[in-house]
């Protein structure tokens, strides 16, 4: 089965981020590769190739700056709602701040230098418990339909 050219578009989009590509680019390139699509139609990997072909050409052409703003990017990819916090919990060990999130996929980022570690909840429902959250350190991350992600800085002992 193809990719239509929006999951084709999201796929690339995270995989320039994982590489570490900074976000500037990362927005010029997929811009650059929806407006060859729209001219094209069909199916994406016959007008573009697959995604890691595309991103292998990308990186290897070198005129790309990578992460110029102290942060690297990654997406974390197959989370459900049932293995959605067991994924933000491993990565939140490992300094990465939810920042946003799409159909089984969740935007990362962390410091390059001194992340911090996290931890994660989420909740059901609009943003009335934001305050309540707020007065424990807990801080909206995202939102994506029903839920509510929310993030808060460990303190290291």
């Amino acid at each position: 089965m193809s990719d239509t050219p929006k999951t084709y578009l999201d796929d690339l989009a995270g995989r320039l981020r994982d590489r570490g590509l900074a976000s500037g680019d990362v927005d010029d390139i997929v811009r650059e590769a929806q407006s060859h699509l729209s001219e094209a139609g069909g199916d994406p990997v016959e007008a573009l190739g697959s995604v890691d072909e595309f991103v292998e050409a990308v990186v290897s052409r070198g005129d790309v700056t990578g992460p110029t703003d102290g942060w690297e990017y990654r997406t974390v990819t197959g989370a459900t709602a049932f293995n959605e916090l067991k994924l933000l919990e491993e990565a939140g060990a490992e300094g990465w701040e939810l920042i946003g999130c799409a159909p089984l996929q969740l935007h990362c980022r962390r410091r390059t230098e001194g992340a911090s570690r996290w931890e994660y909840r989420r909740e059901v429902g609009g943003p009335g418990r934001d305050a309540a959250l707020a007065r424990n350190g807990w801080e909206l991350a995202t939102t994506w339909m029903i839920f509510r992600y929310y993030r808060r800085a460990l303190v290291l002992a």
